[in-house]
């Protein structure tokens, strides 16, 4: 008899993840305009805490290939203070486009969203690149408009270009909700 213990690995079947960090930055929701940002609604990470939630925590981590498409929701502070390529480097995925969400009021108007400089009308989403070269299976033009909805709720049509352009099996980290045909992760789910 074998007295080697049976180690388990998941099956490396996801090809396509969208994370949507709880981004603590200076202007993302904590200190001035406490009760309006992000730290109204969920508790805020650092870049490194959410590398480290995602790598440790996150029980489908391991079970994305080693050539993927990694999509990361960024703001344009996030961009500017180099939180966002901190998490891009900390998870070893390269940014290599980026999709802007231009969000849209119920009437049509352009979202006149919270901001310390501006007003923060668009998102933006990071398309990344785990290991070789992994083609889209359809290609989209950069900016998108939707509808703004309840707080950091992403817009359908960001779900359904991803699931167009990527491969799957799809997963999302940081979800606020269940999606048919995803595996979904997070504290809101």
């Amino acid at each position: 008899m074998n007295d080697q213990p049976v180690l388990f690995r998941p099956p490396r079947d996801v090809q396509a993840v969208v994370i949507d960090p709880p981004w603590d930055c200076e202007a993302g929701g904590g200190g001035k305009g406490k009760g309006k940002g992000a730290n109204a609604h969920y508790d805020l990470l650092s870049p490194a805490q959410v590398v480290r939630v995602i790598q440790q925590d996150c029980p489908h981590w391991q079970r994305l290939a080693d050539t993927a498409h990694v999509w990361i929701w960024v703001t344009n502070t996030t961009i500017t203070n180099g939180d966002a390529h901190r998490v891009a480097e900390g998870l070893g995925v390269r940014p290599i486009t980026v999709f802007t969400w231009v969000k849209r009021t119920t009437t049509g108007k352009v979202h006149k969203g919270i901001g310390q400089y501006s007003y923060g009308s668009t998102e933006h989403l990071w398309l990344c690149r785990r290991g070789d070269y992994l083609p889209v299976r359809e290609r989209f033009q950069t900016v998108f408009d939707a509808p703004v909805g309840k707080h950091s709720a992403k817009p359908d049509a960001s779900y359904e270009m991803i699931e167009q352009a990527s491969h799957p099996n799809y997963l999302e980290i940081f979800a606020r909700r269940e999606r048919p045909g995803w595996t979904v992760w997070g504290n809101e789910v």
